[in-house]
């Protein structure tokens, strides 16, 4: 009763700390049945189900139909045990139980004296019974020995019929990041993402919020169609599950690097651009006590360097300070009508936003109906960071916590100006299984999400913060007039040439705070498994 009241204080009191929302449970369950040599069910049958990796057990007994169920089991590779009196123990030794996935395996006894103790292969079925839910699930061997595009966990998905990554959409709010998927047709933003059951998505625009490394997860799971309402939001998921340590001390390092060696000259650059993309990461994992309490941590980074060309249309610097004595058409006085003395505007009748802003606007350096070429550098520099811990109180209490860190930087080169985008995100997952019986087993989770991203345009060298243009430009009642962080310079287009007059400064950007807590329950009554 104290754990109970426990536990509605705790949950009352995340409520209370910011929005709450309802999300998925990453968790999955073992369901079979134990037979005699005749198809007939066993009962009283001990049924145990140990997770191979950090030892964990839980146990179950077969009822009068010889039926047992095991709930609320995180994603491992596991092992059945199954003995009865006056029969052989029986034991399947390698069952793979994917993410959100009910398996059923059918398991036969037979006496005792007359063949030795069975033990079978594990696999999982072809057909899953257990669900109506239409998905697939990309494997941990898979995200190891499967090139993806890269190294963005996202783009494996495209592997499955119906999906379609950002590459082949529209760009996003993020810049350059993979960080959607379109399914059968829907909108980007109708796909709803989650990591341990805890929702990663910014609540803007809905997609992911933080790439996490790619050698942190465990198995991501899609799914596209009649999936159970516990997911939430969204026309499909994107479920994915962080690896865990186990008993057994593991470690991976990898570095993925490629420069401009074998690269070709872009045929529009008089050289050779730069390129260098520079991306490494490295995870490990084990016990700190063994069969108790596990850690895994990983790390990525990316720096990648790329040339590229882009073009303008840009009037002739002469025209920029008012002298159009070269053209044939005659320049009016509007304010007269009569045309001005030798096609040249007086310098008094131009603004002090003209004066200002048009001697930026660079002078042609090629000929041609695109008549500047600038070359300048992609940059990408990324670091994320996974975190997680696992412990087996007893068994009836399994904990764990996971924490990703993300901090990104890009700068979109433009034929002017650069587009900056930083992004950050963290995300922490709490998680608690009780085992208060065999037959009942519940699931809290609390989680929590912070997304911030900004979008915003520079002049290369040009300090945006440093000067407020739009006081000096002599506007009034402009944001960017009045905080320091929109300071920027007011852009400007001149038919023909589009938007040459070089603007800066921040266009868009959020910074959100999402609190989540959900809590499941699992029912086994008879032949009936019931989850609330």
């Amino acid at each position: 009763m104290r754990r109970s009241v426990t536990s509605l204080t705790l949950a009352s009191w995340i409520l209370m700390c910011g929005a709450a929302f309802a999300q998925q449970s990453a968790s999955s369950a073992i369901v079979g049945q134990v037979m005699d040599a005749t198809q007939g069910g066993l009962p009283g049958a001990t049924v145990t189900v140990t997770n191979i990796g950090t030892g964990a057990r839980r146990s179950a007994v077969t009822d009068g139909e010889g039926r047992f169920s095991v709930p609320g089991l995180p994603p491992a590779t596991y092992q059945i045990h199954v003995e009865l009196s006056g029969f052989q123990p029986a034991e399947i030794k390698d069952l793979v139980l994917r993410v959100g996935e009910t398996v059923r395996p059918m398991m036969t006894l037979s006496l005792a004296g007359i063949a030795e103790a069975v033990s079978v292969q594990g696999e999982a079925p072809l057909l899953q019974t257990g669900s109506a839910s239409v998905g697939a699930v990309i494997t941990e061997r898979m995200l190891e020995e499967l090139p993806i595009t890269g190294r963005t966990l996202l783009n494996i998905t495209t592997l499955a019929p119906g999906v379609t990554s950002r590459s082949f959409q529209r760009g996003t709010q993020y810049g350059r990041r993979d960080q959607y998927v379109t399914i059968e047709g829907g909108r980007d933003s109708s796909t709803n993402y989650a990591i341990d059951g805890v929702y990663v998505r910014s609540m803007r625009f809905n997609n992911m919020s933080l790439n996490p490394p790619v050698d942190s997860v465990q198995e991501v799971n899609l799914l596209r169609n009649s999936f159970s309402t516990e997911y939430g939001q969204g026309q499909a998921v994107v479920s994915m599950v962080t690896k865990s340590g186990t008993n057994r001390f593991s470690g991976s390092a990898a570095e993925y690097f490629r420069n401009a060696s074998l690269n070709a000259r872009n045929y529009f650059a008089p050289t050779k651009p730069t390129y260098d993309r520079n991306q490494f990461s490295v995870a490990s994992g084990g016990p700190l006590l063994r069969n108790r309490f596990f850690v895994f941590g990983a790390y990525e980074g990316l720096r990648e360097t790329q040339g590229e060309v882009n073009f303008a249309n840009v009037p002739d610097p002469a025209w920029l300070g008012g002298d159009f004595s070269n053209v044939a058409v005659p320049i009016r006085d509007p304010l007269t009508g009569l045309a001005f003395q030798g096609n040249r505007i007086p310098q008094n009748r131009i603004s002090r936003f003209a004066a200002l802003q048009l001697g930026d606007v660079p002078a042609p350096n090629i000929s041609g109906p695109n008549n500047y070429i600038s070359i300048k550098n992609f940059l990408d520099q990324t670091d994320t960071v996974s975190f997680r811990m696992d412990q087996v109180l007893n068994a009836s209490h399994s904990l764990f916590e996971r924490y990703l860190w993300y901090d990104s930087n890009q700068t979109i080169p433009g034929a002017i100006t650069n587009q900056f985008r930083p992004q950050a995100g963290k995300n922490l997952a709490l998680g608690h299984t009780w085992v208060l019986s065999p037959s009942v087993v519940n699931e809290i989770r609390f989680g929590y999400n912070y997304a911030y991203h900004l979008g915003g345009d520079e002049l290369p060298g040009e300090d945006r913060l440093s000067r407020n243009w739009v006081s000096d430009i002599g506007l009034r009642n402009l944001q960017g007039g009045i905080t320091q962080d929109y300071f920027g310079r007011p852009g400007a287009n001149i038919a023909g040439f589009g938007g040459v007059v070089p603007g800066t400064g921040v266009f868009q950007g959020a910074t959100e705070n999402v609190y989540s807590i959900s809590n499941a329950t699992s029912k086994v009554a008879g032949a009936h498994n019931l989850r609330f």
